[in-house]
């Protein structure tokens, strides 16, 4: 298959030595790292990237040809070669998002990530914003952790279309990155592809790999990444009237689970062109995440619309399922089914009841699957239910009852040696019931002492 009408960007590629799989395919190029780094691409990971997209497959005779050979890329290159690893300013990533979307790309591979913080950053801000604004996907990889919730940013964001990695046998690899994300205990990474043991086309400039080779092997959730980013051109060439969040549920819905690992692991499952593309079913939202919810909870139940869309010319009629382990009662659907009309849409309410959870805490998870006679739609959900919490004050005085100039305060709790930390005066934690151990370390400018006249010697 071949996408042949939408732009793609694979950021972190360099522009300034061809490589004969992708001659002709670039329509713009910018270096957004020039006080660091020329064009050529010295680490090689943009150029594979790039290939993986779109590549020609030219010097393989076709054998290691990109997923949609038929799309054109930009070439924003916002990261250099550092040590053998890629170093990306957010300011160049900012800069080349921004010169992506007003470009007119409809799908932005992101092969790059860092650790993820609480709140909004300026990179997941700017992939929600840029969406909305200009109708860009972003294709961003989930991270090369390994960990449990060890996601990236700006994979983190609600916008992207979080990538985790698999092997060629579709197991989840070792390395991948693995949700939920900060705060929320959203449903991240949303979909995984092939990541490990790539092979795509080599920079000649580059370090890896043997030189005069055309290609290499590289491994990793970037690797994985170009994979969906390529399919999502091909999709939009066959629906260029569709939004980016529609392309991104048309691509989640459709994946294809392993039952061996959970939604934090793989999100919906490995990606489904093929499916994506035939079945005319897809869900909004891609992923539902009802959220932390906070200690005490109540007996309210949360409801979320799914809605269903439908592009074919006969009314669809879905048989609806969950696939979760949560405590019976916890999740429950609006109905059993749905009968979404001919070119029109029907929805149904997932409902949470936090309360019916009992004594269980912690993050829930599962799939609402919709399904018919050539149709299978998934829909991860996530909540994450707190365990009895209290908010814990701290206040370090120095020896004059005033706030303490720099202080670092450790509580550590007795069950388990789980420790929080507080590099500040003043702060606030949420911390289980239980027992803690709490210690404060500070620091006071030195203050000058008269001397006192003694009537004896001193000591």
């Amino acid at each position: 298959m071949v996408g042949r009408a939408p732009y793609e960007t694979a950021l972190f590629h360099a522009r300034g030595v061809p490589h004969p799989d992708l001659a002709g395919k670039v329509a713009a190029s910018r270096n957004f790292v020039p006080d660091y780094e020329g064009d050529d691409d010295l680490n090689g990971h943009g150029t594979h990237v790039a290939s993986t997209v779109a590549g020609s497959g030219a010097a393989s005779g076709g054998k290691y040809k990109g997923v949609a050979p038929g799309a054109t890329l930009l070439d924003g290159k916002v990261c250099f070669n550092y040590l053998g690893r890629g170093a990306c300013p957010e300011s160049s990533i900012l800069e080349g998002m921004q010169w992506a979307a007003q470009w007119g790309a409809q799908v932005v591979n992101l092969s790059l990530g860092a650790d993820d913080t609480p709140g909004v950053d300026p990179l997941e801000a700017a992939v929600d914003d840029l969406s909305a604004e200009y109708g860009t996907l972003f294709v961003v990889a989930a991270g090369n952790v390994g960990a449990e919730q060890s996601i990236g940013s700006p994979t983190s964001a609600d916008a992207a279309l979080a990538v985790g990695a698999v092997d060629k046998t579709g197991v989840v690899d070792s390395y991948s990155s693995r949700g939920p994300r900060l705060d929320d205990y959203g449903v991240k990474p949303e979909i995984t592809a092939p990541g490990t043991d790539i092979v795509a086309a080599r920079s000649s400039a580059g370090e890896a790999g043997s030189p005069g080779d055309p290609y290499v092997s590289f491994t990793g959730t970037s690797m994985a990444t170009p994979h969906v980013a390529g399919a999502a051109a091909i999709l939009t060439q066959a629906h260029p009237d569709w939004t980016a969040q529609q392309r991104k549920s048309a691509l989640v819905g459709a994946a294809r689970p392993n039952p061996d690992f959970g939604v934090f692991d793989q999100g919906a499952g490995e990606l489904d062109i093929v499916r994506a593309l035939k079945q005319p079913v897809s869900a909004a939202p891609a992923t539902v995440n009802v959220g932390f919810q906070k200690y005490p909870q109540s007996d309210e139940t949360l409801v979320r619309a799914v809605t269903y869309r439908n592009t074919s010319d006969a009314p669809v009629t879905l048989k609806l399922a969950m696939d979760t382990a949560a405590p019976s009662g916890l999740f429950a659907l609006s109905a059993e089914s749905v009968t979404v009309p001919a070119r029109g849409e029907s929805s149904v309410e997932l409902r949470t009841s936090v309360g019916a959870a009992g004594g269980a805490y912690g993050v829930f998870s599962g799939n609402l699957v919709a399904s018919a006679e050539g149709v299978s739609v998934r829909t991860p959900f996530s909540v994450f239910r707190e365990q009895p919490s209290a908010d814990l004050k701290v206040s370090t005085l120095d020896r004059t009852g005033a706030p303490a100039a720099q202080s670092i305060t450790m509580i550590a709790d007795h069950a388990d040696y789980d420790a929080f930390y507080l590099m500040e005066p003043e702060g606030t934690f949420r911390v289980p019931y239980g027992t803690y151990f709490v210690a404060t370390v500070m620091t006071a400018p030195p203050t000058s002492r008269r001397r006192r006249r003694r009537s004896c010697p001193p000591w």
